[in-house]
C-alpha cells in the first residue's frame, strides 16, 4: 500500500510538472513534490516513534557526526561564493573609485564583509556542534523515542534555513560598499534567527525541556543564558530596522557579531560543573522509572506463573519467580521481555 501511494503521488507531480506554463508554477510543482517526499518518509516514522519508549536504536557518534556534515554542506554555498565567486566591489564601481583615489576604504568594506560573513557561517557550524553532543548517554536518542524523532526532522528545516543564509550572504557581499537588496537583507535576518532558535531547541531535547526547567543547581544561570541566547537570535530581526541606504558591509558584521555571542552563550552553557549538575539530576530523576519497569516485568512473568507477590516487598522475588518460570524454558522471550 505504502509503495502504491508513492507511485500514484510520483504521477501526480508527474502531471502537474507538464500542465506549468511559467517558472513560477513549475516552481511550486517543484516545492510540492518535495513537501510530498519528505511526508511520505516522515508519516511512518513519527507513527512508529511511539513504541520506542527509551531511545532510537541508531549509532550515536555515527549520526551525530553525519549531521554536522550536512550542516556544514548546506552552509557550503555562503562559503564558496565568498572564497572564490563573490566580487565585494562592484565591476563598474572600480572605475570610479580609481579614478577618485577612494579604492582603499572600498577595499576595506569589502575585505569587512568577507570577513564578518566568513566568521558568521563558522559561528553557526560551532553553534551546531556544541549544542548536540557526541556523549550517547546524553543524547536523546539515547532518552526519549519521541525526542529523538524530533530532532533528526528539525534538521529538514534547519538545512532550509542555514542554505537561506549562505544564499543571502551571497547576495548581500557584492554590494559591501553600497546599499544590499533588501530582499537579501529580510532573508539573512529571518533565516538566522530561526537557524539560532532551531538549534536551541535541539540543545533542549536531549535533556529534555522539562529537566531543565526543574534542575535545581545553577538553574537561574542556566535559564538566564537560554534566554540570552534567543534574544540575541531575535536580535537578528533588527537587521531589517537599519535605513535602506546602509552598505552590506555593516549586515555581514552586524550577522558576524550576534554569531559570535550565540557561540560564547552556547560555550558557557556547556560548562562542565553545569552539565554535571544538570545530568546528576536527569539521572537521579529517570534510573526510577527504568527500574519499575524492570520490575512490572518480573511481576507480569510471576502472575502469570502462579507466583504474585505481596506488595512491593515481593518484587525481587517476582523478578526471580519470573526468571524460573519462563526464562528457564525460553530465556530469549524473557530475555526480550525485561529489555
Amino acid at each position: 500500500i505504502n509503495a502504491a501511494v508513492k507511485v500514484l503521488a510520483e504521477l501526480v507531480v508527474l502531471c502537474a510538472g507538464f500542465w506549468a506554463q511559467t517558472i513560477g508554477q513549475l516552481a511550486w510543482v517543484l516545492v510540492a513534490a518535495w513537501l510530498l517526499v519528505r511526508a511520505l518518509h516522515m508519516v511512518p516514522v513519527v507513527a512508529r516513534c511511539k513504541t520506542y519508549r527509551w531511545m532510537v536504536p541508531i549509532h550515536i557518534e555515527y549520526t551525530v557526526s553525519r549531521m554536522g556534515e550536512l550542516v556544514m554542506l548546506m552552509l557550503g554555498e555562503g562559503v564558496i561564493s565568498l572564497v572564490s565567486g563573490a566580487v565585494a566591489v562592484r565591476k563598474e564601481r572600480m572605475g570610479t573609485c580609481l579614478a577618485e583615489g577612494a579604492c582603499a576604504a572600498l577595499l576595506a568594506k569589502a575585505a569587512a564583509s568577507f570577513i564578518g560573513g566568513s566568521a558568521a557561517l563558522t559561528s553557526l557550524v560551532h553553534i551546531y556542534y556544541r549544542a548536540n553532543p557526541f556523549v550517547r548517554h546524553h543524547h536523546c536518542s539515547r532518552r526519549s523515542g519521541q525526542r529523538a524523532v524530533i530532532w533528526g526532522l528539525s534538521h529538514v528545516a534547519l538545512a532550509l534555513t542555514l542554505i537561506v543564509v549562505g544564499v543571502s550572504i551571497k547576495g548581500i557581499q557584492p554590494f559591501a560598499a553600497s546599499a544590499p537588496r533588501p530582499a537579501d537583507v529580510a532573508m539573512l535576518s529571518m533565516a538566522e534567527a530561526l537557524s539560532v532558535w532551531l538549534v536551541a531547541f535541539q540543545q533542549l531535547l536531549h535533556p529534555g525541556p522539562l529537566h531543565v526547567l526543574r534542575a535545581p543547581r545553577w538553574r537561574a544561570i542556566r535559564l538566564t543564558l537560554i534566554a540570552v541566547k534567543l534574544l540575541l537570535g531575535a536580535s537578528s530581526l533588527l537587521m531589517r530596522a537599519l535605513p535602506p541606504a546602509t552598505e552590506g558591509w555593516v549586515f555581514t558584521t552586524m550577522s558576524c557579531g550576534l554569531q559570535a555571542l550565540v557561540a560564547l552563550i552556547t560555550n558557557r552553557e556547556k560548562n562542565p560543573a553545569c552539565e554535571q549538575a544538570l545530568w546528576e539530576y536527569i539521572d537521579a530523576r529517570e534510573a526510577a522509572p527504568r527500574h519499575w519497569s524492570v520490575l512490572s516485568a518480573g511481576l507480569h512473568l510471576a502472575a502469570h506463573h502462579g507466583k504474585p507477590p505481596e506488595g512491593l516487598a515481593g518484587a525481587g522475588d517476582a523478578l526471580e519467580a519470573g526468571r524460573e518460570g519462563l526464562g528457564a524454558t525460553n530465556p530469549e522471550a524473557f530475555r526480550n521481555t525485561v529489555q
